[in-house]
């Protein structure tokens, strides 16, 4: 009954003087279970600026976060956080649908001489995206991630997010609900070495991400989907590997003993104990584990769809929204305006030369609409210099883009035509109209301009036609000198 977490190590700084530098710590055979009450986000045993700690035979259950997390710097900047050993823990029934961006076990920076061996880690459940087992995120560089056993998550049983020269290997990941292993970001360097791994599965898809470019060392695995044939795709063809059943006593009831460890020795895979994860000593003490109540882990419902209306007078931005920006060059911010449309405060793109991105600053949302009908209204005023972006995206990889309107040189247009002229420096109105799911193939927009009948364009065609559902709202500042683009009245609706 922890209002936080387990154990915490080291700090979030790196202190000057070297002797206040916590190392050497050794954390094994403890129970932590049932904490994050009164902190969700909190971690069983957290690691940040600290080397060389022992974090071994651990029995950690039922919190809404991570498991056990190592490292405290995002990217490659110096850390504290290596040569840590974490060895087999038993990490499960994590998250309860509570918490995005989690795992069993999360590092994060360099850790160079870290391991992760030897952990049983099942039942993460996070609320959206991000139910991992195993999860290297910003930065993650040299750990070895061997003989751990991970089944039962949301998303896979591996993720890196980005990172260097690590090595996964000799792992066996087993039915990941949304996919089995993922790799988000390519860089210049090698990423990771993924080999020796055993794949189970029996839901769809296998690889999830970025896959294909010569950022990875991966081959010599085994995959099996049951019930259905495997499809490798680019991510893992290469000779070594094989498409063969493992042969595990039960994996349905979680024995993962070989019945038969023949053809697992054909990748040259070594078969470990994973009954040795989590505490030991007398029986007193390892049933004490066992016998804790456990969370049933019930799939957390879908977000609700996004829908809002925004005036900008109590905000700085609409609740949920994203936005990007090069900060010393411009921005987005509500602000107070004589010529705001409906009360006296509007959002204002402010757009300079020299943005890191062309496509900044950059306000997104993500409404998560998939089926009826949706509109997006909002009304624009446009400077000479103006460019602005308007558009609806799923969220596949690489996404597709269904409606998108251009805002530019006094003409707004599509992505196959222009639509109409448009005035400077006037409000003007603005609704996009599509449908979804199964309905999907076509939108509308009705343009109103001061003094004019209000225009609607039909049937406009999507710039994919596979595009069926609104994942992503984007509101983009497109110009390549000084404008500025102010927004009002912006309002999401749907209807079944």
């Amino acid at each position: 009954d922890l209002g936080a977490g387990g154990v915490r190590v080291g700090e979030t700084r790196i202190a000057s003087n070297e002797s206040e530098w916590t190392h050497d710590i050794v954390v094994d055979n403890n129970i932590i279970y049932d904490a994050g009450h009164l902190f969700p986000c909190a971690v069983g045993v957290w690691i940040g600026n600290s080397a060389d700690n022992e974090i071994t035979h651990n029995e950690i259950s039922n919190m809404y976060y991570t498991g056990i997390s190592v490292g405290w710097r995002w990217g490659y900047d110096r850390s504290l956080a290596t040569g840590n050993r974490i060895e087999n823990n038993h990490i499960h029934h994590l998250g309860k649908g509570w918490l995005s961006d989690m795992g069993g076990i999360y590092t994060l920076g360099p850790s160079q001489g870290t391991v992760l061996r030897g952990n049983r880690i099942h039942d993460i459940e996070s609320w959206g995206y991000g139910g991992w087992g195993l999860y290297n995120d910003e930065g993650s560089t040299g750990i070895l991630l061997e003989n751990n056993l991970v089944y039962r998550t949301k998303s896979g049983g591996y993720h890196q997010h980005y990172g260097r020269e690590n090595v996964i290997r000799n792992n066996i990941f087993a039915f990941g609900r949304e996919y089995q292993i993922r790799r988000s970001r390519v860089e210049k360097h090698l990423s990771f070495t993924y080999e020796r791994n055993i794949v189970l599965w029996d839901s769809e898809k296998l690889f999830h991400g970025n896959w294909g470019d010569d950022g990875v060392e991966i081959g010599g695995n085994l995959y099996w989907r049951m019930g259905k044939p495997v499809e490798l795709g680019k991510a893992d063809t290469s000779d070594s590997s094989i498409v063969a059943d493992p042969l595990f006593v039960d994996p349905l009831n979680d024995d993962f003993r070989f019945a038969d460890p023949s053809v697992a020795k054909t990748i040259g895979f070594q078969p470990f104990d994973a009954s040795q994860a989590g505490v030991y000593g007398d029986e007193a003490w390892k049933e004490h584990a066992m016998s804790l109540p456990l969370p049933e882990m019930r799939q957390a419902p879908s977000p609700p769809p996004l829908t809002f209306r925004e005036d900008f007078e109590y905000g700085d931005r609409p609740v949920g929204s994203s936005v990007s920006v090069t900060p010393e060059l411009g921005g987005i911010q509500a602000i107070e305006s004589p010529v705001a449309r409906s009360g006296t405060k509007v959002l204002q793109f402010t757009d300079t030369p020299g943005q890191k991105h062309r496509y900044y600053p950059m306000m997104t949302l993500s409404p998560k609409h998939n089926e009826g009908t949706t509109s997006c209204q909002f009304a624009i005023r446009l400077e000479t210099n103006s460019v602005f972006q308007h558009e609806w995206r799923d969220s596949s990889h690489p996404y597709r883009t269904g409606p998108s309107l251009w805002f530019e040189n006094g003409k707004l247009r599509s992505s196959n035509r222009v639509l109409t002229e448009l005035p400077i420096n006037e409000w003007i109105l603005i609704e996009v109209t599509a449908k979804l799911g199964e309905d999907a193939g076509d939108w509308s927009v009705s343009v109103s301009i001061p003094n004019q009948p209000t225009k609607t364009i039909d049937q406009l065609p999507l710039v994919s036609d596979k595009w069926n559902q609104l994942d992503w709202l984007g509101f983009v500042s497109q110009a390549d000198t000084d404008a500025v683009v102010l927004l009002d009245d912006l309002q999401l609706t749907r209807k079944e």
